[in-house]
């Protein structure tokens, strides 16, 4: 993926930073913005810069006093399956709040056992088992997306934010406690 601008990429924690140089806007307001996928005006005479993939599965980095904000997830592992580290820092950078990732991952885990693929024969897809066709208003692009990773995490943080925890059985049951 590459955005317009000035830029330049950093890594801290084994995460790839990226600053586009978007006229007027701070490094955290392009970042967020990037990550909501909105973007600022370019400034003038763009350069592209190329997101490089951090394939880490580690804490998130900081990128400011307030906030971690990842710029990867790293791959699945051979099985397919993202470890809960890995959902966690999927659900932040899907937008998702930083005080609900333990919890969204356990879900994840619990609901789908971290298998981008996983599909119930309800409609219930993706990590966390978005139902479609009822949801597939909150998946970026529609239901066509649902396995995407990033699209289910958007849409689960979509779906977290209009429905609250309870819109996950695993959670209503308690049955995300079990996982690590």
């Amino acid at each position: 993926m590459a955005l317009s601008g000035l830029g330049a990429a950093y890594t801290v924690g084994g995460f790839v930073l990226l600053y586009s140089g978007y006229a007027n806007v701070g490094i955290k307001d392009t970042l967020t913005g990037f990550l909501k996928g909105t973007a600022p005006t370019p400034v003038p005479n763009p350069l592209t810069v190329g997101v490089s993939d951090a394939n880490s599965s580690s804490t998130p980095a900081a990128s400011d006093g307030n906030s971690n904000i990842p710029s990867s997830v790293g791959s699945p592992t051979a099985q397919g399956t993202y470890s809960a580290t890995q959902l966690e820092t999927l659900w932040v950078l899907a937008g998702g709040s930083t005080s609900l990732a333990s919890t969204m991952s356990k879900i994840a885990l619990a609901e789908s056992g971290g298998n981008t693929q996983a599909h119930n024969p309800s409609g219930a897809s993706g990590l966390w088992q978005i139902m479609i066709p009822e949801n597939d208003a909150y998946v970026p692009g529609g239901a066509a997306n649902v396995y995407n990773a990033l699209d289910n995490a958007r849409a689960a943080v979509a779906i977290e934010k209009a429905q609250g925890l309870s819109a996950w059985t695993t959670y209503t049951s308690g049955a995300y406690l079990s996982e690590p």
